[in-house]
């Protein structure tokens, strides 16, 4: 269970313990959503990147492997990413690969 504080100073929020997340989860989404955890210290330049696959289904509690290593007042990012990625062909037959994604951030700091 977490407890999320706002910052009056600088309005970034504040977490301990676990982080649960919400978002609009896609049905139809079969290949689920990455989520990623990226942690800094500014004192000491140290930069901590987890990253864990889930369900689209519009929740994920945060814990565990996705907080290994990081310490009490780093900077943290969490994104939730979810997208496709398509090909098409024109008529030369050069093939073009593109992509589509959608992603939700918030920022706040580990453990004050």
């Amino acid at each position: 269970m977490s407890n999320l504080y706002g910052d009056l100073a600088n309005s970034v929020p504040k977490v301990t313990g676990a982080i649960p997340l919400v978002w609009n989860a896609d049905p139809n989404n079969k290949n689920g959503v990455v989520i990623i955890v990226r942690a800094e210290d500014n004192l000491s330049k140290k930069t901590i990147e987890n990253i864990a696959f889930a369900e689209d289904n519009g929740s994920y509690t945060i814990s565990g492997d996705l907080l290994k290593n990081i310490s009490q007042g780093m900077s943290i990012t969490v994104k939730v990413l979810r997208g496709n990625i398509f090909t098409a062909t024109d008529d030369s037959g050069y093939i073009y690969k593109g992509f589509a994604y959608s992603v939700g951030t918030q920022n706040f700091y580990y453990g004050i």
